[in-house]
């Protein structure tokens, strides 16, 4: 009896440590860094169309149209032409970032699972819900606000090409309303390089 209890522990043994090594082959990208943005890089990836009589987008689906007339604004400047720079810093649990603003560093941190962010006062902001998860080698922050009289939805995308941190961001489309045009979906991405000290 002795002995097959000895087996039976020994087996479980094994099966523990071959789980534990299954959970510790799995790793996700550290972001931890202070980045500014690439604006070769971003340039490089996203060339600006040529001149047109048509106003249009400068980046994929950048484009708002005029409530009521179904015309087309021309598009904003291009987000790569303002220089970004902000610190990203992360644990097993959360991602936070960290930015200068007009009051001061302005802070949020999301916790990975389904969260709400905290404002730069460090109150839980109203009216977002957010879910933040990786997939795969990416985290994706999935964020709908709503003040009662839009709702809109967007995502955040932190991922790795080679040593840049491309954040990519999708707005979903907006219909117009009395007070906010509308817009059809948007997508930019910005690749950023890490500021060495």
């Amino acid at each position: 009896m002795s002995r097959s209890l000895a087996i039976l522990a020994l087996c479980c043994a094994l099966a523990g440590g071959a789980v534990s090594a299954q959970v510790q082959s799995v790793s996700v990208p550290d972001f931890s860094g202070r980045w500014t943005t690439d604006v070769d890089k971003t340039k490089a990836a996203f060339p600006a169309p040529a001149q047109s009589t048509t106003p249009g987008p400068s980046l994929p689906g950048a484009v708002a149209v005029k409530p009521g007339t179904g015309k087309i604004d021309p598009a904003p400047t291009p987000p790569f032409s303002v220089v970004e720079t902000f610190v990203l810093r992360q644990t097993d649990t959360t991602l936070t970032r960290e930015s200068d603003g007009p009051r001061g560093v302005q802070s949020v941190t999301y916790t990975f699972g389904t969260t709400k962010p905290v404002d730069p006062t460090g109150q839980v902001a109203g009216n977002h819900v957010v879910d933040v998860r990786w997939v795969n080698e990416s985290l994706v922050i999935s964020t709908t606000q709503d003040n009662g009289k839009d709702r809109t939805t967007s995502t955040t995308t932190y991922s790795f090409d080679g040593p840049s941190l491309v954040v990519t961001t999708t707005q979903a489309a907006r219909p117009a309303t009395a007070a906010s045009k509308a817009f059809a979906p948007r997508t930019r991405t910005i690749y950023y390089k890490q500021v060495v000290h």
